[in-house]
């Protein structure tokens, strides 16, 4: 159980979950498996055919190793942690692991909610929602998530909702 679930007040309910989109996770792991590529080519070449610096060798492989472990896990911790989510009552973003950090806003504080998409996100299906409150602070904007048009849409619902408003006024 998450952020969202153990915050919920009296009455609210999660009405729609955000979650990143998957081409996230493989800029992650292509950046981390050319790191790991090239710590292996190393290791190739400390074994047979530069045995007069495999030292070397070997140490560089375990720094490139590492750096592309770090480069995986960095992005990954941050997708594991996110939490992105519309109520009956507000939205709500929360990041971090070890160090939380929450952005919600009530609904019938929501001033503006602008998407973001380009080209490459258009054919994917991948893009990034702004959410400005009144009151002129900074908006809340996601990571770039699966299906933004559906938040977007999900966000509008909610605010019409809350408000009393129908679909059919």
């Amino acid at each position: 159980m998450g952020y969202i679930e153990n915050s919920l007040i009296d009455g609210e309910e999660v009405g729609h979950q955000a979650t990143f989109h998957w081409l996230y996770t493989v800029n992650a792991g292509l950046g981390a498996l050319a790191l790991w590529i090239i710590a292996g080519i190393c290791l190739l070449l400390a074994g047979d055919l530069l045995p007069s610096y495999a030292l070397a060798l070997r140490i560089t492989a375990a720094v490139f190793g590492l750096w592309g472990l770090v480069a995986f896990l960095i992005p990954m911790i941050r997708k594991w942690t996110t939490e992105i989510a519309v109520t009956n009552k507000r939205f709500v973003q929360k990041t971090g692991w070890i160090a939380r950090t929450t952005n919600e806003l009530p609904l019938n504080r929501i001033e503006e909610v602008n998407l973001e998409q380009g080209i490459i996100g258009r054919l994917f299906g991948y893009g990034t929602v702004s959410v400005s409150g009144t009151g002129g602070d900074d908006p809340i904007v996601t990571p770039e998530i699966d299906d933004p048009l559906v938040l977007r849409k999900a966000l509008a619902k909610a605010r019409d909702e809350a408000s009393g408003r129908t679909e059919s006024a």
